[in-house]
């Protein structure tokens, strides 16, 4: 499971409350949909952070190029990053990393585009699946290309 211990290590720069106890079920780039105890990773300016926080989202990583919106809570965890699919692409390949070198019980679900990218249609990777770590991390690829 993802926990903000990971995100304080990966992205060293942000702000909102430091507790390590914080456990991510899920990862998403769509700032709606069940975010119960999610991070929201916004990959355009379309996709809004008061959304994502209404459909349970409990921290974010906020584009360094973007002004945080001023109604977020003082105690949410916002970590400023460079480039969202860069960002993405990091803790995706940290995650798969750690369930490799250890045993999880709970598993973090990401949320993302089909691996054919058709329609921006909502996508869940579960990593307990051999081989969905791979296809996460080649959708990735395939998003940033279609970007670039």
């Amino acid at each position: 499971m993802i926990t903000i211990t990971d995100l304080y290590n990966l992205f060293p720069n942000h702000r909102g409350i430091n507790m390590e106890s914080i456990e991510f079920d899920i990862v998403s780039v769509f700032d709606n949909g069940d975010l119960k105890k999610g991070l929201f990773i916004p990959l355009d300016s379309e996709q809004k952070l008061d959304k994502a926080i209404e459909s349970g989202a409990i921290a974010a990583l906020w584009p360094h190029d973007r002004e945080i919106p001023f109604f977020t809570p003082n105690h949410f965890p916002i970590f400023i990053i460079e480039n969202p699919i860069f960002a993405l692409k990091q803790l995706c390949e940290h995650y798969i990393y750690k369930i490799e070198q250890e045993e999880c019980e709970k598993m973090t679900k990401f949320v993302l585009f089909s691996p054919e990218l058709l329609n921006n249609h909502p996508y869940t990777y579960d990593l307990s699946e051999k081989g969905t770590g791979h296809r996460l991390q080649e959708t990735i690829m395939k998003f940033e290309k279609g970007r670039g």
